[in-house]
């Protein structure tokens, strides 16, 4: 399957700034029920889900990993998992292309809790929480 990475970065991107200007649980949420936003989420294959759930997780990697709320959210919870995962991935093989295209196509435990968030077709909004909160920690000077 091909997948675009520029043009998910470039997605993500976008959202991370605009989440940047509010990013509390009220307006993740308030993204996340978007009813166009959701629809072509769920209509994402479950392969693309997990790729994007890497990229955000690569992009948020050098984030301060501190929950955005108080509460013991699962998205918070798993956008911290998959962040920490990036980190170490770039600690242990740098922070490339080629170690991007790895660690997004690695079995390692980043990817199988992306993949496990992303083929839940039972809870696709839970996925896109985790994108959207990722999102929101993109670093501000990265394009």
């Amino acid at each position: 399957m091909y997948v675009n990475i520029t043009e998910i970065i470039r997605a993500l991107t976008t959202t991370s700034q605009l989440l940047a200007l509010t990013p509390d649980r009220n307006a993740l949420r308030a993204f996340a029920t978007d009813p166009t936003l959701n629809s072509s989420w769920e209509r994402t294959a479950p392969e693309v889900r997990t790729v994007v759930l890497l990229a955000a997780a690569w992009q948020a990697r050098q984030a301060d990993r501190t929950p955005i709320s108080r509460g013991g959210d699962l998205e918070q919870h798993y956008a911290v998992e998959l962040a920490k995962a990036a980190h170490e991935w770039a600690d242990q093989y740098g922070s490339d292309d080629a170690a991007f295209t790895a660690f997004i196509n690695t079995p390692a435990a980043g990817r199988l809790l992306a993949s496990s968030l992303a083929f839940d077709r039972d809870d696709t909004p839970l996925s896109l929480l985790v994108v959207l909160t990722l999102t929101a920690r993109f670093p501000k000077h990265r394009p």
